[in-house]
């Protein structure tokens, strides 16, 4: 204890309960009131310590805890057990437990099962006083700000000399600046329970923005109560000022517009008990690393630390609520349970900039099987256009939630309405991915142009780094009852990758097992064409949704950053924490400002014409002066023409340049060219980016 049981070669079948017993010493406890705390429980446990009964909890987002009545202990020789129970989800559409992408997920390998306690364990004395439902509110009026808290104090210690100071900070990335506010008189803490507020003036109160539009400030709140000088406790929480807006389809920090850049992450590995903050701050990191404003926490939560640092890094956190796919209606009274816990512990971060209550709440098969069942697709069409329960009743009551806790974050009930025919919220588009074509994309504007206005997913499969491939191998070949999808993929997307990566003009033969993967450099050839194809499409669903920024697209949030599992995935990085080939190509499309042209043709003949328009597109709040636009066209190692410009980009904007053209070499055989573009203001390159032109063979398509 603890641990997640699917780990222990003895639990490999994941059974649906565990009793988790220990032995252990209470020693100078044993004489005083304790609790037991079990952190990150999936999903429901009872405890028993010496055979009694403390008490029973649900969730794994927060700390399960039960007192421990006095004299219960024993200095030596007592027995704590836990019961855990993880229920198998066997009908995916009514769904009984919140457990987010870890209770039913095309992510994760098949037979995954989360059960177990993946956190700590800890037994401790209950504190002579201890702080409970602490509220800080950032209020900001012209240059001006203040600060209101309130909580709840019990204390335990009957003694009346107990005083409780609120002080505040400023800081940015971790350094203080100026002189720290102090909360006037100290408070008088009583015996038993008791309710405190505190009202703080901050004078020219500094703002928090994301990092591309400018510094975030955060104030550092701490609250101490004291015993005389003893520190009975202290909390630390950050706030800051901002203001957030989400109306037409406009997202706007502090009044001005922003367009939204991101990536989706999904928790660093599908057994939390094997995941450290050092992980998670990785992933912030390379978020920030691939320019992005915004970072989509998909059905799960991360930890404390993480929300801590994307505040200090100015990064915006859009946030689901872990209910993913479709649920039965049993599940009502907890989502609304647990909803308000979640929004409780988070409401306080500034990086806070989006609430999601549900993800897809259709009828939801796993993607990769429905996929030419065609009743299962119909069944998911349906659900997807229509109302149902979902939609109509759990969504809304958990939105609600979210509203009167934390009314001034843009949120919205569930994630993935297109709005085809209704007013929809948000759009997952996988063109190129589970159907048609990704150069499709643009044509279904005209249809379904409510569905471009907030993109927060897109993306496509692709195999881990070459390095890799072995290990993937040796992962799948233990997985024989899913020897119908080698590493994660049916047979439609096998086709799908030699049809449309361009894989298919080599020699590579369609395997349908994966012991067929007998020549390692054919698995190696498919690999990197994989990767190829995947950085094409995000390059050219990014940069598409740039183009039309604000006509009518507020956002471009990809998914995802990295893979949970090992396996032919979606993410940016493989996971074991090779970047694939997108990742770079993002980077580049996502920068604040950027040159992008209209994206090549799959295919040039030799000797023909090359006709793109050209962009500018300038995220910063501030005007670029003097810039100078290059964009040259490189055909085995030659540069065949090129253009310049010259001009000044307006803050938050789009600028059409006019058109590259030029015409290509006549020489005969299958030549892959490359198109360049450079900005350059201040006499500094400010980006650059890059596009195959491929010449007498098919590219991606």
């Amino acid at each position: 204890m603890p641990g997640q049981w699917q780990q222990h070669p003895d639990f490999a079948d994941a059974p649906e309960a565990v009793m988790f017993t220990r032995r252990f010493d209470a020693g100078e406890l044993a004489d005083r009131t304790t609790r037991i705390e079990l952190e990150e429980v999936f999903y429901r446990a009872w405890v028993w310590i010496n055979g009694r009964l403390l008490g029973e909890d649900r969730g794994w987002m927060f700390p399960h805890r039960h007192g421990v009545p006095a004299g219960l202990l024993a200095e030596r020789g007592n027995t704590i057990h836990v019961l855990v129970h993880c229920g198998h989800e066997n009908d995916p559409f009514n769904k009984r437990q919140i457990l987010g992408v870890f209770g039913h997920w095309d992510g994760a390998l098949p037979g995954s099962f989360a059960g177990g306690i993946a956190g700590s364990v800890t037994l401790a004395a209950l504190p002579d006083a201890e702080l409970e439902g602490l509220h800080l509110s950032p209020v900001l009026k012209g240059r001006n700000g203040r600060i209101e808290a309130s909580c709840t104090i019990t204390n335990r210690a009957e003694r009346a000399n107990l005083h409780l100071e609120l002080t505040v900070q400023c800081q940015l990335r971790g350094k203080p600046l100026g002189e720290a506010i102090r909360g006037g008189d100290h408070h008088h803490v009583p015996a038993g329970s008791s309710e405190h507020t505190f009202n703080l003036p901050v004078p020219n109160a500094k703002r928090w923005w994301p990092w591309d539009l400018g510094e975030p400030y955060i104030y550092q709140c701490r609250l101490t109560l004291r015993d005389g000088k003893r520190v009975l406790f202290e909390t630390v929480r950050n706030v800051g000022f901002r203001r957030l807006e989400y109306a037409n389809w406009k997202y706007r920090v502090n009044g001005r517009r922003v367009f939204l850049r991101g990536t989706s992450l999904t928790p660093p590995n599908f057994f939390l008990s094997q995941v450290n903050e050092a992980r998670y701050l990785e992933d912030l990191a390379a978020c920030r690393e691939l320019n992005c404003n915004m970072v989509r926490v998909h059905g799960f939560v991360a930890s404390d630390a993480f929300y801590d640092k994307a505040d200090e890094m100015g990064l915006l956190v859009w946030q689901d609520v872990p209910l993913h796919w479709h649920f039965g209606k049993t599940v009502l009274g907890e989502a609304v349970r647990q909803t308000e816990l979640l929004v409780r512990r988070l409401r306080h971060h500034p990086s806070m900039g989006f609430w999601n209550c549900q993800n897809e709440p259709f009828l939801h098969g796993e993607p990769r099987v429905t996929k030419g069942n065609r009743l299962a697709e119909f069944t998911l069409i349906k659900s997807v256009l229509l109302p149902n329960w979902n939609k109509q009743v759990l969504a809304p009551a958990m939105h609600a939630v979210v509203k009167r806790l934390t009314p001034g974050v843009p949120s919205m009930p569930y994630s993935g309405c297109y709005g085809i025919f209704a007013k929809g919220t948000d759009s997952h588009w996988y063109f190129g991915t589970y159907y048609g074509r990704f150069r499709w994309y643009p044509w279904f504007r005209r249809l379904a142009w409510r569905g471009f206005r907030l993109v927060s997913e897109y993306g496509c499969f692709a195999f881990p780094a070459v390095e890799h491939l072995a290990v993937l191998r040796e992962t799948w070949s233990k997985i024989p009852e899913h020897e119908d999808m080698p590493f994660g993929l049916a047979p439609w997307a096998w086709s799908r990758f030699l049809e449309t990566s361009g894989a298919g003009r080599t020699s590579l033969i369609l395997p349908e097992r994966v012991e067929e993967f007998s020549e390692p450099s054919k698995l190696a050839e498919l690999a990197a064409a994989s990767q190829t194809y995947q950085a094409d499409l995000i390059k050219f669903y990014t940069e598409y949704l740039r183009i039309i920024r604000y006509e009518p697209a507020s956002a471009a949030i990809s998914y995802q950053l990295r893979d949970t599992c090992l396996m032919a995935g979606m993410g940016l990085i493989d996971h074991l924490a090779a970047k694939r080939e997108s990742y770079a190509v993002y980077r580049e499309s996502n920068a604040p400002a950027v040159v992008v042209v209209d994206f090549p043709r799959p295919r040039y003949a030799p000797g023909g014409p090359i006709n793109l328009r050209v962009y500018a597109i300038n995220d910063h709040p501030r005007r670029l002066k003097d810039c100078t636009v290059c964009v040259r066209l490189n055909v085995e190692g030659k540069d065949v023409c090129s253009k310049q410009w010259q001009i000044d980009l307006p803050p938050d904007s789009l600028t059409r340049l006019g058109r590259f053209r030029c015409r290509l070499p006549a020489e005969p055989g299958l030549v892959t060219g490359e198109l360049v573009t450079e900005l350059h203001a201040g006499g500094e390159c400010v980006a650059v980016n890059h596009y195959r032109v491929y010449v007498g063979m098919p590219g991606p398509r």
